[in-house]
């Protein structure tokens, strides 16, 4: 099944509500403390996406990415936090998208059809018509949608992410400083993807690095980032 969903370690009414709606074809329910059972289902159903709960800690939903990166690395992730510390975590492994433990149904259920929107392969000529702007010839993101196409692969951008990526698309190769970056994250003003403190916009920078290359977003030292313009 092309749309197969795993959910793991129980996380309360949303998971009630992925079972018992018809907007999703597959969804199975993993007690994640059966670890062979969780492998056993990545690796005999086409897995699109993994929720993973943290009743049992941030660690383990670590682990779990870890596994699902290996056996099952087309499978998006969102992960569950609880706090400031927790989702530093899961953007450091490079989840694709996440939802506090206190967040609405409607939401949740929200961010997963997000997460579950096709990929299909797209030609750079169909881009400009769907509201894509090309970063290079690999790359195109549309800022409305948070739809990112890298070589002609779907990523989901975060919210924070999508913004950051936005400001420095704007700023055409321009630096712009840590401060202003964080200033712009404050005003989305989203209680559901916090900010956290200023040292988080680092955090976000290198996990778009990894996600859509090394070369895409400079650095310079004691000022702030860029896009390479050689790339745009």
């Amino acid at each position: 099944m092309s749309k197969t969903i795993i959910v793991s370690n129980c996380i309360g009414k949303l998971q009630d509500a992925l079972t018992d709606s018809n907007r999703f074809e597959n969804v199975i329910i993993q007690e994640t403390y059966k670890l062979v059972d969780f492998i056993s289902n990545l690796r005999n159903y086409d897995c699109a996406l993994c929720i993973l709960g943290n009743c049992n800690g941030i660690d383990q939903q670590v682990e779990l990415i870890d596994i699902i990166r290996v056996i099952s690395p087309h499978s998006r992730i969102i992960g569950v936090y609880k706090d400031e510390e927790e989702l530093i975590r899961l953007i450091k492994e490079g989840i694709d998208y996440w939802i506090h433990e206190e967040s609405s149904i409607q939401l949740g259920e929200e961010i997963v059809v997000f997460s579950l929107m096709n990929s299909s392969k797209k030609q750079s000529a169909q881009f400009k018509d769907q509201g894509f702007v090309p970063i290079n010839d690999s790359i195109h993101v549309n800022f409305h949608t948070h739809r990112c196409f890298y070589n002609d692969q779907e990523i989901l951008l975060t919210p924070n992410e999508n913004t950051i990526v936005k400001a420095l698309y704007e700023a055409e190769g321009q630096i712009v400083s840590r401060e202003d970056l964080y200033e712009t994250l404050k005003k989305l003003d989203n209680k559901h993807y916090p900010v956290g403190k200023a040292r988080v916009i680092d955090v976000h920078v290198r996990n778009l690095r990894y996600r859509l290359g090394y070369d895409v977003i400079r650095t310079v030292r004691n000022e702030g980032y860029y896009l390479n313009v050689d790339n745009i």
